[in-house]
């Protein structure tokens, strides 16, 4: 919980600091397989990039390809505690929103690989893959995630680009 304040309080200043009438910069990458922009004043754009690619790293280092962790050979996984900490976060609104967001949407997402695929998935692909989407398919043991059956996934990417 003090983790979540002290964000939120670093959060807060960053934005105010941005508003100031100071200098603004913009930088533009590529991170996260998502084009970004960062327009900040010029003394903060490099360590928001830095920030923005902390992030990428955390989650590339979670186990998984790209923004995805996957139940194959292994049903658990030991995350770093950052990420850890997003997919119990995850969890909690899945659990809020009875599965409107449900970060186990990665069977499911990966369908939809651009760098993969040149067409889109058949319906019959779309039902195999729902029924491996369920947020009470996973579990979180400290920073172990523990999926209950091979093939169920979860996409970080919802929420691991607000890390």
């Amino acid at each position: 919980m003090k983790k979540k304040i002290l964000l939120l309080f670093l959060a807060a200043v960053f934005f105010l600091l941005c508003g100031c009438n100071k200098k603004q910069e913009t930088s533009e990458f590529w991170a996260m397989n998502t084009y970004c922009t960062i327009t900040a004043p010029s003394s903060a754009v490099s360590a928001a990039e830095k920030a923005v690619n902390d992030a990428a790293a955390l989650l590339e280092n979670a186990g998984g390809e790209q923004n995805y962790l996957f139940a194959d050979k292994n049903m658990e996984f030991t995350l770093a505690e950052p990420v850890a900490e997003a997919v119990k976060t995850s969890l909690e609104i899945s659990e809020m929103t009875d599965g409107a967001f449900d970060i186990t949407i990665a069977p499911l997402s990966k369908l939809w690989n651009i760098t993969e695929r040149t067409v889109p998935p058949t319906e019959k692909e779309i039902e195999d893959a729902l029924k491996l989407v369920g947020y009470k398919s996973v579990s979180l043991a400290g920073n172990t995630v523990i999926f209950s059956e091979e093939g169920r996934g979860i996409d970080i990417g919802a929420v691991g680009k607000g890390m």
